[in-house]
């Protein structure tokens, strides 16, 4: 079983776009807990643990203490301000370790090629859908990417996904490939997308502040 990355969450009374403005002054980010057939609840989490937990287990099963108890969650939607920095609100969703859940993995890039002669390294998908059992979510999916050379490609169904998982796009879809770099002589390597890592928490495209 995968270890839960923790957060603490309060409850809270108020709603609206007002309510959450100030909120999100005090250090704070609003957000709804559901799932399992109970009610949702309103909560606000502090925003520094929050950012904590998102680099070192956004994808994976979480911990969260409410009133005294730890439930075990995965997020369900992030909501960021147009620039893409602010976080707006957040969703969780109850699971159970045995229960099977689908989430966007990122896919990060390991190693630089030993050969690239001629050719540029593209990254068509940065993440992949997986279906999987919560217990199993992973934060990464990693690809190595040290032995390609011009013509070479690597697929989803090349990918190491976590036990018992399931991608969900077609095996044949390319997550990354080597190909002839236009207008570069056979003398000269260019390398794309190797040098930096995709980011473990995407960020979603603009969106109206919803709450609940």
């Amino acid at each position: 079983m995968s270890q839960q990355t923790p957060i603490t969450a309060q409850k809270r009374e108020g709603t609206g776009t007002r309510f959450s403005r100030r909120l999100r002054a005090e250090g704070r980010i609003p957000g709804i807990l559901y799932g399992h057939g109970e009610e949702p609840v309103n909560i606000s989490l502090d925003t520094t643990e929050f950012r904590s937990a998102l680099r070192h287990g956004a994808h994976a099963l979480l911990s969260l203490a409410l009133d005294g108890n730890n439930q075990s969650v995965v997020i369900k939607d992030l909501q960021y301000d147009h620039l893409g920095i602010e976080i707006f609100h957040v969703d969780f969703a109850r699971v159970s370790a045995d229960e099977r859940v689908t989430t966007s993995v990122p896919i990060h890039v390991k190693g630089t090629p030993d050969n690239l002669k001629g050719g540029v390294l593209e990254q068509p998908l940065h993440e992949i859908d997986v279906e999987c059992p919560a217990s199993n979510l992973v934060e990464h999916i990693v690809v190595n990417i040290k032995e390609l050379s011009l013509g070479d490609s690597i697929t989803v169904g090349d990918l190491v996904l976590p036990e018992g998982a399931k991608a969900l796009a077609d095996a044949d879809t390319i997550v990354i490939h080597v190909v002839k770099a236009a207008g570069e002589s056979d003398e000269t390597a260019v390398v794309e997308g190797a040098a930096a890592e995709p980011e473990v928490i995407r960020r979603e495209k603009e969106t109206e502040e919803s709450e609940d």
